[in-house]
């Protein structure tokens, strides 16, 4: 392995890995788990859209289509919380 795939896989061990774990946490004040649980299942997503573009690496058609899942049950995942939020109130928190 050359110094720059090594460069390459260290700064998708930073972007994809650490800088999203950290963003992840800070986030949680934020928003809600519910929201927070399907972000963090796109990480495989984007950690093969990323290898990708940097590393040249083109996924099989068997990654290709879990990927395609994934994104799927996001979607289906967020429509179903936007359905429910509309459903529930909001409870105000008093002091």
């Amino acid at each position: 392995m050359g110094s720059k795939e090594l460069v390459f896989l260290a700064l998708l061990g930073v972007f994809c890995t650490a800088l999203s774990h950290g963003l992840f946490i800070k986030g949680l004040r934020y928003v809600r788990a519910q929201l927070a649980s399907v972000t963090a299942g796109l990480e495989p997503v984007y950690g093969v859209l990323f290898a990708f573009l940097f590393l040249g690496e083109v996924p099989s058609l068997r990654i290709a289509l879990g990927g395609i899942i994934i994104l799927g049950t996001t979607v289906v995942a967020g429509t179903k919380m936007r359905h429910n939020d509309k459903k529930t109130p909001m409870v105000s928190k008093s002091s």
